[in-house]
């Protein structure tokens, strides 16, 4: 059957269903009159036990036994050693030999493709193959991945399956690069869900940073990277007292060091080429970047969003102002203090969002940052200064910022800049 479709159920961490998976996914599809092969790549042999064969090791043909075949170039009779099953599914079964047979493949040639080259054996016979992998991310899920077409992470509704889930997309994203380009994911099923408990609704709720943390990889992996710095120096005047009444004027030379990335896009059709996207994703990808979209993209790699337009709009009205009287005084100070954020504060009070809780009232940075950390709001380290940011667009953060020079600016810093310590989050 020269249409196959091989599919790796994968996951490095244990207990997420994925034998019940294979077993229910491939049952299923041979209720529906498809010819099914289950491949058994765990050494655990799960699922050779779950399909009724107990007493695995007495098996005279197992996994690692056809794959030696391919390493040894003898494979001169591919179906010997399937099994079948009464519920109309072939079976590949493991044994504990697969154990051992693992390791050898770290030293074997084109170790990640032997696999694949038994299935190739195989599959004509076949319109599903599906692959029951071993949870670890070793040499078995290695070549499982090299094997498949596609893969189904099932993910059990709990912190630390979801957490692994990560690395695995790293790990398909490599395969997917070196290995075997056409591979791609058909989802990710989560499993043992409890809607009834708030653990299995936060699992559910962190599924998209999984996925901004696969666009990440995959957005690094397709493009390319440049940077460059630049140094400026200004004068900054600094007023004191005296102690007799006088305000002495004191110059310093100030040199600041801009760092500049400049990330270049492949176009869509060296995308598509080196990844295998079907038309559908091309046109998904052309809409995806298109300059519009910049602050997708920022939100996804940079953690950071386009600021509401209502705040946005009230910094705006402020440019110009010398000295942050309007305020500080607002805030309650009699005399002029540093006014940072006293004007993000005043800012957000002017659109009600002091009252409503979206943003603190705050006159020291610390204490900001502390409000954003304490409701989970808060990106990176700590701050000194506090602005507002208004947008991101080409790898630019813009910002207004009270206290800058004594008065309200306009500012710009290439995203990653080091001075950017920070960023809270709003809940808009």
């Amino acid at each position: 059957m020269p249409n196959c479709n091989t599919i790796a159920i994968c996951n490095q961490k244990g207990g997420v269903v994925k034998t019940t998976t294979t077993v229910n996914l491939g049952v299923g599809l041979a209720m529906q009159g498809k010819k099914v092969l289950l491949v058994d790549a765990d050494p655990q042999g799960d699922l050779t036990t779950c399909l009724g064969w107990r007493d695995k090791d007495s098996l005279p043909i197992a996994l690692p036994d056809k794959m030696l075949e391919v390493m040894q170039d003898k494979c001169k009779e591919p179906t010997k050693g399937i099994l079948h099953h009464k519920e109309g599914v072939d079976l590949i079964p493991s044994n504990s030999d697969l154990f051992d047979f693992e390791i050898s493949l770290v030293t074997a040639m084109n170790r990640e493709a032997i696999l694949r080259n038994n299935l190739n054996e195989v599959k004509r016979n076949y319109d599903y193959i599906i692959i029951d992998c071993s949870p670890s991310l070793g040499m078995m899920t290695l070549n499982a991945l090299s094997a498949a077409d596609s893969v189904i992470i099932p993910v059990q509704a709990h912190y630390l399956p979801a957490k692994c889930m990560t690395q695995l997309m790293r790990t398909i994203t490599k395969v997917k690069k070196h290995i075997n380009p056409k591979l791609s994911i058909d989802g990710i099923l989560l499993t043992l869900v409890d809607n009834r408990t708030n653990l299995a609704k936060s699992t559910i709720d962190a599924m998209d940073d999984n996925k901004k943390q696969l666009l990440k990889d995959l957005f690094w992996e397709m493009n390319e990277v440049s940077s460059r710095t630049e140094s400026v120096s200004e004068t900054v005047i600094t007023e004191t007292d005296d102690g007799n009444g006088n305000i002495v004027q004191t110059e310093t030379t100030v040199t600041r060091t801009y760092l500049y990335i400049t990330v270049a896009h492949k176009t869509v059709d060296e995308m598509a080429s080196q990844y295998g996207f079907n038309q559908e994703q091309k046109d998904y990808l052309t809409e995806l970047l298109k300059p519009e979209n910049n602050s997708l993209w920022a939100a996804a790699l940079y953690g950071i969003n386009y600021s509401d337009d209502q705040i946005v709009t009230v910094a705006l009205t402020q440019i110009g102002n010398v000295g942050g009287d309007p305020y500080w005084s607002w805030y309650g100070f009699g005399s002029r203090v540093e006014w940072c954020a006293c004007f993000v504060s005043w800012c957000a009070n002017e659109c009600g969002y002091i009252e409503t809780g979206v943003i603190p009232k705050y006159a020291g940075c610390v204490n900001g940052v502390q409000w954003f950390k304490d409701r989970g709001q808060w990106i990176d380290g700590l701050s000194d200064h506090t602005g507002i940011a208004q947008k991101v667009e080409n790898g630019i953060v813009y910002t207004v910022e009270g206290n800058s020079g004594d008065s309200v600016r306009q500012k710009q810093y290439s995203v990653g800049y080091y001075e950017i310590l920070g960023y809270g989050v709003p809940q808009y």
